[in-house]
């Protein structure tokens, strides 16, 4: 998962960095919004920093386990409609013969 946000990531940076009139407008749209502060980040010190790739791309472990919960409730019913059952040996027994594709 994390691995899929770092690419999405990059590649949204580098369509917001595909011109300069796209990165300027990008900050005007997200100052606008109040989800960025005016760092003083010129287009060309921005590109050459992306392009370079020394910075790393990290989640919010909050934001991370968030999105599990949220799949794991649309999960859950559709693991409950296999039925599936677990079947315990018992202890002295040999166990279980079974096909090599069990499901």
């Amino acid at each position: 998962m994390r691995q899929a946000h770092e690419q999405t990531a990059r590649l949204i940076m580098d369509q917001v960095l595909s011109s300069k009139e796209t990165y300027e407008r990008q900050m005007k749209e997200m100052k606008a919004a109040g989800r960025g502060r005016d760092l003083g980040v010129s287009y060309e010190v921005m590109k050459k920093f992306v392009r370079d790739g020394n910075y790393k791309i990290t989640l919010n472990n909050n934001a991370q386990i968030a999105r599990e919960i949220g799949v794991f409730d649309k999960v859950l019913p559709l693991l409950f409609e296999r039925r599936w059952i677990l079947l315990r040996a018992p202890p002295n027994s040999s166990g279980f013969i079974t096909a090599d594709h069990p499901f």
